[in-house]
């Protein structure tokens, strides 16, 4: 039996639905609009990612140069700058003296300008200037060579400056490393003016802190190295320790 609502039923039931159906179109609009906002955001974030990449591109060989060398005076290094450079193999370290350079025009064998460094006898002194290449494994690698002004001394020999870049492009000026490290002393006639100042402060602080070559009274002199200084007091150092 099928029963039929009469009128105040009906009008109940027709209110009741249509007070459903508005909470349920209501939820779907606020859900849509939701949705939507949501697509906006994504878009407008994938925009501004778009626009963060446009706006920082690759740095260039010219940029990542310059922080290196604001890296090297930060340090207290010496930075290339704008001096002219060339690109050439370390073939071989000499000593703490001299290199032999692959440049396009042949070997060349290129003197560590402003400095000179100790060459005789196996002190540790000595070994040390000699094999400065072992630890940036150099040899064989490219570095950047300056030619120094003048470019030659009296004698004749070509003189520069070399830098190791590594492999961050951080940059390693092997001249000043080793007079600020207490291997070699600045030569007093040098006249480049581009670097001496930081080669002569370098020097200066690693001899009032008295190391290396700095640490033996009398063995560094206004001509170049006493060995006598040095063999006398290796020999001393021998007594003393045989004794003990």
């Amino acid at each position: 039996m099928i029963k039929i609502a009469n009128g105040a039923d009906s009008t109940k039931s027709f209110k009741w639905y249509m007070s459903i159906f508005t909470m349920t179109l209501a939820i779907t609009l606020v859900g849509c609009n939701s949705d939507s906002e949501s697509d906006n955001a994504v878009q407008s974030s994938g925009e501004s990612e778009q626009e963060t990449q446009a706006e920082d591109p690759e740095p260039t060989e010219a940029e990542l140069e310059a922080e290196a060398d604001a890296e090297a005076e930060a340090e207290g290094g010496i930075a290339i700058g704008d001096n002219e450079y060339e690109e050439v193999t370390l073939v071989e370290a000499i000593d703490g003296n001299n290199v032999v350079v692959e440049t396009e025009n042949g070997q060349e064998t290129i003197r560590l300008a402003g400095l000179e460094a100790p060459t005789e006898g196996d002190h540790e002194w000595v070994t040390g200037a000699q094999g400065w290449a072992e630890p940036y494994q150099a040899v064989g690698e490219t570095v950047k060579l300056v030619r120094a002004n003048p470019s030659e001394n009296e004698d004749g020999e070509s003189l520069g400056y070399i830098w190791y870049v590594g492999e961050g492009k951080e940059t390693h000026n092997i001249n000043y490393a080793l007079v600020s490290g207490g291997l070699a002393r600045v030569l007093p006639d040098f006249e480049d003016e581009r670097y001496k100042d930081r080669l002569v402060e370098a020097e200066e602080h690693i001899k009032n802190a008295e190391i290396y070559i700095w640490s033996l009274e009398g063995f560094v002199t206004e001509s170049g190295f006493d060995y006598d200084v040095l063999e006398e007091s290796l020999k001393k150092w021998e007594e003393e320790n045989s004794n003990n």
